[in-house]
């Protein structure tokens, strides 16, 4: 089978800044009017001494991250993620995948957090989990399940499994042979400004490939993706200024 790569950034190297910036926002905050109804105000005494972390368990959280206290980070998402919250799963199955506080990368758990949070409809989850399964990450590649959690993801507007669905259908990975189709799916994914959507649809306008060939359409993918910094747009825009 065809194998090929996917966006570097989404292969699991995620940044610490993402993944806490998610968790921070996992519990919702109660408004100022709710809790003036609930409760009186706290006395002065008890503000001063209250210490900071303890309005928002998830800043405790992502402290600890930081600071590599894993264990400590994960005190805070089990219960949230035993209560079905569909970022907390998310997020630990990112942690299970990076290996956090693990002697390796637990995939097993990865996948079961994933499958829970992607169920729940989570777009991010969906797409990681048919990676994983791209990828063969389990074991074997099972290309399969890895089309039908990119599916999901992409009719939420997940681009990158917009991306990976064209990768699929344009190569027959797994699925028939389908270059419309595929071009259908790299045209949504380049439209929310994905610069390997955008080289490949401009491809295929180059070449006539699941669409009319259309040089002027093929030129205006690749300047948006050489906009982005796209290495290969940015070589094929100086071939094509010879293509008359």
């Amino acid at each position: 089978m065809t194998r090929y790569p996917l966006s570097e950034a989404r292969m699991y190297e995620l940044k610490t800044a993402l993944l806490f910036l998610l968790i921070c926002a996992l519990l919702p905050q109660v408004p100022a009017e709710a809790a003036d109804k609930k409760s009186p105000p706290p006395a002065k005494s008890a503000v001063k001494s209250a210490p900071a972390a303890s309005a928002n368990p998830m800043l405790e959280a992502n402290k600890a991250y930081t600071g590599k206290d894993y264990g400590k980070a994960r005190g805070v998402l089990i219960p949230l993620a035993d209560q079905g919250n569909r970022d907390a799963l998310f997020a630990m199955g990112l942690m299970a995948v990076r290996g956090d506080g693990l002697p390796k990368p637990d995939f097993q758990s990865a996948e079961s957090f994933w499958q829970k949070a992607g169920q729940a409809g989570h777009p991010e989850a969906q797409f990681q989990l048919g990676l994983l399964y791209h990828r063969g990450s389990l074991g074997k590649p099972d290309q399969k399940s890895a089309y039908a959690w990119w599916l999901k993801a992409a009719v939420q507007g997940q681009g990158d499994a917009m991306y990976g669905l064209g990768r699929m259908l344009r190569a027959g990975d797994g699925v028939p042979k389908d270059e419309a189709a595929a071009a259908a799916w790299f045209e949504k994914a380049a439209g929310l400004g994905h610069p390997d959507a955008q080289m490949q649809l401009a491809g295929m306008y180059l070449n006539g490939a699941g669409v009319p060939k259309d040089l002027e359409k093929s030129r205006y993918w690749m300047n948006k993706a050489a906009a982005q910094g796209h290495p290969q747009a940015q070589r094929s825009l100086k071939l094509l200024g010879t293509v008359k």
